[in-house]
C-alpha cells in the first residue's frame, strides 16, 4: 500500500475499531507493508510482499495501488499486470486478494494542476474514472473491490458529513480514516 493505507495511523486505527467492543469475538492482526507513493509493481519487484506473506497466515490481504493510476494507459497496464502477480502469490498462500479504491482529490489538490495527474478532470470526474477503472481490474482478476472512493464522494457531496480530506485535498482526514 501507500499513504492512502497509512495516513492517520490507519492500521492501528483499524485495530482499535475492530476490538472497541467488549462483546466482540473477533481477533485482527494487521501486518502493513507501506510506503508513501510506491506502486503494486515497484513494491512486487522489491519483494516487498513475500516477505510478509511467508511467516504469516492472512485471511485478506489489501491491494492498495497508486492513486494516479488509472488517469494513463501505460499505468493501467502496469497496474493490471502486477494485480495479476500479486493475486496469484497471494492465493498461492491461501489468502484472498481483496482491491482498494481509491478516492477523488478535492477541488483544491494541486493534482488537478497543470503537471497533475488530475489535470483536466474534476472530483466528479476523477470519481467516475476510480470507481469504473477499479471495477473493471476487480471483475479482469475476481477481486472484491472495497470502494473506499464511493464512501468518500458519498461524504462530499452530503454537506452534514464531516471533511473527509486532509488540508492537502489529497490524503484523507482523520474523519476519512
Amino acid at each position: 500500500g501507500n499513504s492512502f493505507t497509512y495516513h492517520k495511523g490507519m492500521p492501528a486505527m483499524l485495530v482499535n475499531m475492530a476490538t472497541s467492543d467488549p462483546g466482540g469475538v473477533l481477533q485482527l492482526r494487521v501486518r502493513t507493508v507501506t510506503a508513501g507513493g510506491p506502486n503494486l509493481r515497484g513494491s512486487w519487484e522489491a519483494g516487498r510482499g513475500g516477505g510478509v506473506l511467508a511467516p504469516h497466515r492472512f485471511d485478506y490481504v489489501v491491494l492498495n495501488e497508486t492513486s494516479g493510476w488509472p488517469y494513463h494507459s501505460s499505468w493501467i497496464e502496469r497496474t493490471d499486470a502486477a494485480v495479476g502477480l500479486w493475486c496469484d502469490l497471494i492465493r498461492r498462500r491461501g489468502a484472498a486478494p481483496v482491491l482498494f479504491q481509491g478516492w477523488a482529490d478535492g477541488v483544491d489538490s494541486e493534482q488537478f494542476g497543470q503537471n497533475g495527474h488530475l489535470a483536466g478532470y474534476t472530483p466528479e470526474s476523477s470519481h467516475r474514472k476510480m470507481a469504473e477503472a477499479s471495477a473493471s481490474l476487480g471483475r479482469r482478476h475476481g477481486l472484491p473491490v472495497v470502494e473506499v472512493g464511493r464512501a468518500f464522494d458519498l461524504a462530499r457531496q452530503d454537506p452534514e458529513a464531516p471533511d473527509v480530506l486532509h488540508r492537502d485535498r489529497h490524503h484523507q482526514s482523520t474523519a476519512g480514516a
